[in-house]
């Protein structure tokens, strides 16, 4: 099962998706692919709309998968 927690408090929100879904097999789990390709998209999104307004717009992505990312918009 993919759990998904969205904390919203005083302005803030928070998503953090986690598990597997299921429903097939490792590489061909169609509901997995559904949710990635849904936050990926936000993320994206909200990416583009950080690079066209710098000055109203602030996007910080940390990597917490051992990589060395730190990447901000």
């Amino acid at each position: 099962m993919i759990k998904i927690q969205a904390r919203m408090k005083s302005g803030e929100m928070q998503i953090h998706a986690d598990g597997h879904a299921g429903y097939a097999e490792h590489g061909k789990d169609i509901v997995c692919a559904a949710i990635s390709t849904i936050m990926q998209t936000a993320l994206l999104g909200i990416q583009a709309v950080a690079e066209q307004y710098p000055n109203h717009v602030s996007l910080e992505i940390i990597s917490e998968e051992g990589e060395n990312s730190h990447e901000e918009v």
